[in-house]
């Protein structure tokens, strides 16, 4: 009885342990400071390759030094991959790579960044930022997002070229599903009547709300 107690000490203790370290990177709203080096030209044709491409990123600490961590980058998405400059991300790390630093227990994150180099465009990722929080106040069946800033440099041949650019950290699916015991579903249309009837009112009036109503 005394081990089976232990035991079940033990699993509950690195449940929670686990859950704390994969809440470091959203518990706080502050923006995190982020450098990242690539070619947008190879990241945008990359989306139907199942390897990432090697690149590095660069966390940046109050005091001004950085944190290198390797990272594999890839394409994603539809409209704003094919009409964007800025292509919208895959970040995958080795969980060797991220332990101890803010995004231990994250080996797979969303970038959001914005269609455009235009300070009206970063703007937009402020706004769309804001929907993510105003969406985890209407219910907690949400994505965690945590808000950047970028400095990117783009790789154009020998010639580089700087842009400073708002984006939003968005954990992957696999772990909301984790936190709420759910699967992700794979088909592309559901039947309004398989719906929580709930879930669906809260959708639809966050939809209104951020007058999203296509």
């Amino acid at each position: 009885m005394k081990n089976l107690l232990v035991t079940v000490l033990f699993s509950v203790t690195s449940s929670c342990l686990l859950a704390q370290q994969k809440d470091q990177l959203f518990i706080n709203r502050t923006p995190l400071n982020l450098a990242l080096t690539m070619s947008i030209k190879e990241i945008g044709g990359s989306k139907e390759d199942s390897t990432y491409i090697s690149h590095m990123l660069y966390l940046k600490n109050a005091d001004g030094s950085l944190d290198s961590i390797p990272c594999g980058l890839k394409g994603r998405g539809n409209y704003r991959l094919q009409n964007c400059f800025f292509p919208p991300l895959w970040i995958k790390m080795k969980k060797d790579d991220i332990k101890g630093t803010i995004f231990e227990g994250n080996k797979k994150l969303k970038l959001v960044m914005p269609c455009d180099n235009a300070e009206s465009h970063n703007d937009l990722i402020l706004r769309e930022s804001l929907c993510y929080r105003l969406y985890e106040v209407l219910t907690p069946y949400s994505f965690r997002t945590r808000l950047v800033n970028i400095d990117l440099t783009e790789l154009r041949g020998k010639r580089r070229k700087n842009f400073q650019v708002k984006g939003i950290l968005i954990e992957d699916l696999d772990e909301v599903a984790d936190r709420f015991d759910a699967k992700e579903l794979k088909e592309s249309r559901v039947h309004s009547k398989v719906m929580n009837d709930t879930g669906a009112l809260h959708f639809d009036l966050f939809q209104f709300m951020i007058a999203n109503t296509d």
